[in-house]
């Protein structure tokens, strides 16, 4: 069970004069949550823990479209915006491939052109784990601008992550990672969104051999009706071990979302999903419940 609480802030004074003399914060948000799960030993034992989320300040710049944010928010690792956002446990590619898709550190978004934007971030390499152990990950993105009907963008990462794939502790023990990758987003108006993100790299964990990484992404979201949203994910992960032909493993996520919009600000949502992995040919489902207080606020 999740408990998230979000509470974000607009700076009305800059709204209204409508531009930035040099550099000045524009917006803040703060987001948490408390996760209480059954421990695996003893099911009649919970753990709980606070874990932090989207919490971060965005500054504006005298230059247009460039903008600076210093906190815990996502990192531009592809693009996988959302018809219906913030909320939804739909993942994206990073969440599955890094086991994390928020981190904390700096990040900017700012026009190479008037058809490009370029995104960075310099963050620690931690996810949503409070323990630090020396990490960093550095991310980019240059692509199209995210009005655009159709976006295209090419994407890399290099960093040393903590290894919490899985589990919220991590032993300090680091693996290196370097990804390159592209994707391509259709948007029809606000009816349908179609996303498609493919990355290749290398993992090097601690005191283990070099593994190629494969990983597939595809989404599709669409509004059937005004109080209805409906969409489907697939995520696909390919890894081996360098040197062994045994040493192969193949993971699939697939998820889809039913969401209810009860009222203005209320909505609920039904999140089916179903796991598993090659050779050994585990399958986890289930079905993931959510109430959403809030969620017709707009950023």
């Amino acid at each position: 069970m999740q408990l998230a609480l979000e509470w974000f802030i607009k700076d009305k004074a800059h709204q209204q004069r409508g531009f930035t003399q040099w550099i000045e914060p524009t917006s803040w948000n703060l987001k948490f949550a408390v996760e209480i799960d059954p421990q695996e030993d003893n099911q009649d034992q919970f753990n709980i823990r606070l874990r932090m989320m989207d919490t971060w300040v965005k500054l504006a710049t005298k230059w247009d479209r460039t903008h600076l944010w210093l906190g815990h928010k996502s990192i531009p690792y592809g693009h996988n915006p959302k018809l219906d956002p913030s909320h939804t446990f739909m993942p994206n590619q990073s969440e599955l491939d890094l086991s994390f898709g928020r981190d904390t550190g700096v990040f900017l978004k700012t026009p190479v052109s008037r058809e490009l934007d370029l995104e960075f971030s310099a963050t620690l390499g931690k996810g949503d784990t409070w323990d630090h152990y020396g990490g960093w990950l550095l991310t980019s993105r240059i692509g199209s601008p995210t009005f655009k009907p159709d976006e295209f963008g090419l994407f890399a990462l290099i960093g040393k992550i903590q290894n919490t794939r899985g589990t919220f502790n991590t032993d300090g023990n680091l693996t290196s990672v370097y990804r390159v990758g592209a994707d391509w987003i259709h948007k029809h108006r606000e009816l349908w969104k179609a996303t498609n993100q493919v990355s290749v790299g290398e993992n090097e964990p601690h005191e283990a051999g070099e593994r190629f990484v494969l990983g597939v992404h595809n989404s599709l979201e669409w509004y059937l009706h005004p109080k209805w949203t409906v969409g489907i994910t697939h995520n696909l992960r390919y890894e081996h071990l360098y040197g062994s032909n045994s040493s192969r493993q193949t993971t699939g996520t697939l998820l889809g979302t039913i969401s209810y919009a009860i009222g203005r600000d209320t909505r609920f949502r039904v999140n089916p999903f179903f796991e598993y992995r090659t050779p050994s040919d585990n399958h986890h489902s289930g079905v993931l419940f959510q109430l959403c207080f809030g969620c017709g606020l707009t950023r």
